[in-house]
């Protein structure tokens, strides 16, 4: 899996032998599988991020088990802007990419 931030943008391309995102146990859903390995891969890249539930740190968007990445430090945050309107790993499944949401709570893209 190939994760690259780009300002505001952070694209998630399939590369060959990756895994496809599925629902896992314990109510675990896709696109938390997604969020899990971008996860992985950007703290592999030096970021300190951790997945959440958008609800768990007080945010009133999402459903229940919506999920989201954020610096441990509260610096900037990658969501999927679309979670209303498709699901992201089913994206991610379908079309090998998919293109998620950066937030910088300063108001400036995020480092590349």
């Amino acid at each position: 899996m190939r994760v690259e931030l780009r300002g505001h943008l952070c694209v998630v391309t399939r590369e060959l032998g990756d895994p496809r995102m599925h629902a896992g146990g314990f109510g675990g859903t896709a696109e938390s599988h997604l969020l899990y390995h971008v996860k992985l891969a950007l703290n592999a890249q030096g970021h300190d991020l951790i997945k959440r539930r958008v609800q768990a740190d007080g945010h009133m968007w999402g459903w229940e088990k919506s999920a989201y990445l954020r610096d441990r430090k509260w610096r900037f945050c990658i969501v999927d802007g679309d979670y209303a309107l498709r699901d992201c790993a089913e994206e991610f499944n379908k079309r090998g990419e998919v293109r998620l949401l950066v937030e910088r709570w300063e108001g400036k893209p995020c480092a590349q």
